[in-house]
């Protein structure tokens, strides 16, 4: 055994918890909204505390991840997720057993610090491994982010099948950073930045292709969240399908395209991104267009899964970017770039409830849906426009990865590869 990549394995059991803070939330959706009554913009405002919160953790801790190490942070953030859930599990019955909203987004409050702490150190510790496959090494850590996807979806799926109770699910899971955690402790992290002067974000956030490789990552965020967030209940309640079809055949196909497209990455090193991530994010545009005007439920569900594909690519290949053209930018750098990241994680899945909700309840939508001909219930038609109306976010993208990809490169890229290539041969 490899003992140097040792800490790469932990960081993929942690990326293992993230996927589940992430994931966990929409499957439990429909059965919340149904034993307590919550709107779509209740259940879509606790993806936005999650997101909200991660974003205000991860801008607060990469000064302190650079000053402190990476290891305390990974073990806390792991802590953070076990008390989360144990406070979301509770949340009907001890926190707050008149208001269980409450309750649920104080949980939904401290698993999103663990999440944020996670996502803090992660790409970071993967990035100071010595590696001639940096690229690579970054797609597989995301690429355990969708195995974490699919596990979640299909034993929360089974057990809300078999009809065991929500709550029992979620105290499960704890015991996922709880041995996670117990890893960390006992696995000694490397140095974040090796050789040379750290770069400053105040200096970076003067640099134009850094800003716009922040908001390129805001917007591989939302276009991520935005769909898999909702597939569960866009399956359910806007095609009209079997709660378990929707998330075996939505949610986990979705994880599974996602898994294939950034292990296939980390498999072929000298896959050139300048081509790849166009690529991507013209499937999710399409992918996404025919999730929300597709007629027929079954080409819509597989439209959500392939946007699985799509997404698969931006999220590490924004940070595989930013860390060949800012390769001393250490923790602080990739805590800013998971901050726009997330805050796009955040907004997006939000801003769909938002616009759902806001056609649900319009009084003129049914005599709309009668005057073009569609015979549909305004619940439904919601779903769908918020998914056409995110057709804007990989359009966006599309036109900024272009602009990017016409920049010279940093010429202090290629000292930095230079120096890991040596270390990694010493």
């Amino acid at each position: 055994m490899n003992d140097a990549r040792r800490p790469i394995r932990f960081c993929y059991l942690g990326m293992l918890v993230i996927a589940l803070v992430a994931n966990l939330m929409p499957l439990l959706f429909i059965p919340l909204r149904t034993a307590f009554g919550f709107s779509f913009e209740q259940l879509g405002r606790l993806t936005l505390i999650n997101f909200c919160m991660q974003l205000v953790c991860i801008l607060l801790g990469g000064p302190l991840v650079d000053r402190f190490g990476a290891r305390r942070f990974a073990v806390l953030g792991n802590a953070f997720a076990v008390v989360g859930l144990w406070l979301f599990a509770g949340a009907d019955r001890l926190l707050f057993p008149g208001n269980p909203y409450a309750g649920m987004a104080l949980g939904a409050f401290v698993f999103s610090i663990g999440a944020a702490l996670l996502e803090l150190v992660l790409s970071p510790i993967v990035n100071a491994i010595p590696s001639e496959r940096k690229a690579a090494d970054m797609s597989l850590l995301h690429g355990f982010y969708a195995v974490g996807q699919i596990v979640t979806v299909l034993l929360t799926s089974l057990a809300i099948w078999l009809h065991a109770p929500w709550r029992v699910a979620v105290l499960c899971w704890s015991l996922l950073p709880l041995i996670t955690a117990a890893g960390f402790l006992r696995t000694r992290i490397p140095p974040l930045v090796t050789s040379g002067p750290r770069q400053r974000v105040r200096g970076l956030l003067r640099n134009r292709i850094y800003l716009a490789l922040l908001a390129g990552i805001f917007l591989a965020g939302a276009i991520e969240m935005a769909v898999s967030q909702w597939i569960s209940a866009f399956a359910e309640k806007g095609l009209g399908l079997p709660k378990l079809l929707g998330d075996l055949g939505g949610c986990c196909l979705f994880g599974a395209m996602l898994g294939a497209g950034r292990i296939w990455m980390g498999l072929r090193p000298s896959t050139s991104l300048a081509r790849a991530l166009p690529t991507c994010c013209s499937i999710a545009l399409a992918s996404y267009f025919v999730a929300g005007a597709a007629p027929w439920p079954w080409v819509s569900l597989a439209a959500c899964a392939v946007a699985g594909l799509g997404v698969s690519l931006l999220w590490p290949g924004m940070l595989s970017l930013a860390a060949r053209h800012f390769p001393r930018g250490g923790a602080s750098m990739f805590a800013a770039l998971s901050a726009a990241g997330t805050l796009g994680c955040a907004v997006a899945p939000w801003l769909l409830g938002v616009l759902a909700d806001a056609i649900r309840t319009n009084a003129a939508t049914p005599g709309v849906l009668i005057r073009i001909g569609l015979h549909m219930e305004p619940e439904p038609f919601g779903l769908r426009a918020g998914l056409l109306a995110a057709t804007l976010f990989p359009v966006a993208l599309l036109a900024l990865l272009r602009w990017i990809n016409r920049q010279p490169p940093n010429p202090e890229a290629g000292d930095a590869r230079r120096t890991v290539v040596s270390a990694a041969q010493s």
